[in-house]
């Protein structure tokens, strides 16, 4: 019986949010997965009232969970092909969604300058931020934007956290034909940060996030009672 072939650290970057750091071939707790124990109230509750109301409205608020995070993903990629200037088919619900990316685009002439890119730290995690851009609509030249696209409501405080752990990066993750994680290429100079919401009016709202070392310090903590809560 022929063994299954081992995943690359590509693969498990993409398909499971598993980061690996080349300098130590650790595999790392993704930023998403730390922001996501952040709780500003009463996140758990907020979360089972919400499901409550889907199933009373006869939905199976799984199913209805995961087709927004599906949509989510499928925006992401459709974006970055158009960020790298590539062709695709966009699907008849997507659409409104990508008309929102073309109206920033053009409102703000983004040059993109990274897509997509896995990043590590040395403090043991890992994460994928979606776009750097030049907008050169905007009053500096030669000032670059960490954008991350979003397709649901605005957090501000969990967006901020997450762009904070993907600026603060030691670096880039270059990866072997084979896709396993080998080198580190720097970070590029970032100035500011924000969330692009794509909207399904075909609209977009530009929210930009203060990014700064007490941003990171906060993340940094919630990584550290994450690590913590694991080894208990």
């Amino acid at each position: 019986m022929a063994t299954k072939p081992k995943a690359s650290d590509r693969q498990y970057a993409e398909a499971r949010h598993f980061y690996t750091d080349p300098r130590t071939g650790e595999r790392l707790v993704s930023v998403t997965s730390i922001v996501g124990s952040f709780d500003p109230g009463d996140k758990l509750g907020a979360g089972a009232a919400a499901a409550v109301k889907l199933t009373k409205e006869g939905q199976n608020y799984r199913s209805v969970w995961n087709a927004k995070r599906d949509l989510g993903s499928a925006v992401h990629d459709l974006a970055a092909l158009w960020a790298q200037g590539k062709a695709a088919d966009v699907p008849e619900e997507l659409a409104p969604y990508m008309d929102g990316f073309e109206k920033f685009c053009s409102d703000c002439s983004p040059t993109f300058i990274e897509q997509e890119r896995a990043v590590v730290h040395s403090a043991g995690y890992g994460g994928r931020f979606d776009l750097v851009a030049e907008m050169s609509a905007f009053a500096h030249a030669d000032e670059f934007t960490l954008l991350d696209l979003k397709t649901g409501k605005p957090y501000k405080a969990e967006l901020t956290l997450q762009l904070a752990g993907y600026a603060y990066a030691d670096g880039m993750v270059l990866y072997d034909e084979a896709g396993m994680a080998r080198f580190l290429e720097p970070m590029p100079h970032i100035d500011t940060c924000a969330g692009l919401y794509l909207h399904d009016d075909g609209t977009y709202d530009l929210t930009w996030a203060e990014v700064d070392d007490n941003a990171f310090d906060m993340f940094l903590n919630l990584l550290a009672v994450k690590n913590w809560a694991k080894a208990q």
